[in-house]
């Protein structure tokens, strides 16, 4: 899962960029934001297009709302042995495994 969260923030992260950037290029360029102003038109006047799109973005919304959620559980962990250098921890789960095969 943790993959997972990782591709999706960093594409989450590029998305946002090219966005950003491609503001900064409209509001400095009436040729670009033309451009664009017809593709969003495009988009919005055309049924299936706009629902297509439409359904792409929920989806997308969708997912980062049920990854950002989604909480992995965590087994107990307890502490055996503390060093100079640290500490040995163990999760519960394995001491009962070694107490079902003792």
């Amino acid at each position: 899962m943790k993959a997972l969260r990782r591709l999706f923030t960093v594409l989450l992260g590029v998305i946002l960029l090219a966005v950003g950037a491609l503001l900064i290029l409209c509001v400095n360029n009436s040729g670009i934001r033309n451009f664009w102003m017809n593709n969003i038109d495009y988009i919005v006047n055309n049924f299936w297009v706009g629902t297509i799109a439409a359904i792409v973005l929920i989806l997308l919304g969708v997912i980062a709302v049920v990854i950002g959620v989604h909480v992995k559980k965590v087994d107990p962990y307890t502490k055996v042995t503390m060093g100079e250098f640290g500490q040995v921890d163990i999760s519960l789960s394995a001491i009962d495994a070694v107490v079902g095969k003792v």
